[in-house]
C-alpha cells in the first residue's frame, strides 16, 4: 500500500469498526469540508447490501534530513 508521498505501507493491526447499510444502491460521500459547500461530493452506484468497515493502521518509515 502507497500513499504516493511513501513508497512502502505495511498495515498493521486492522479492525472491524461496523458495517455499512446501502439499501438503495447508491452511495454518496462529501469531504470533510462539507460546512463550506466546497468539498467534494460524490455519489457512486453499488449493489443494495451491507458492506463490512474495517479500520487498519498503517506503519511506514522514510529518511529525512
Amino acid at each position: 500500500m502507497t500513499d504516493g508521498y511513501h513508497p512502502e505501507m505495511t498495515v498493521v493491526e486492522p479492525c472491524r469498526v461496523g458495517t455499512l447499510r446501502v439499501p438503495s444502491g447508491l452511495l454518496a460521500v462529501s469531504g470533510p469540508d462539507i460546512d463550506h459547500g466546497d468539498g467534494p461530493h460524490i455519489t457512486v452506484p453499488v449493489p443494495p447490501g451491507e458492506y463490512v468497515l474495517d479500520e487498519a493502521r498503517v506503519r511506514f518509515s522514510y529518511h529525512c534530513e
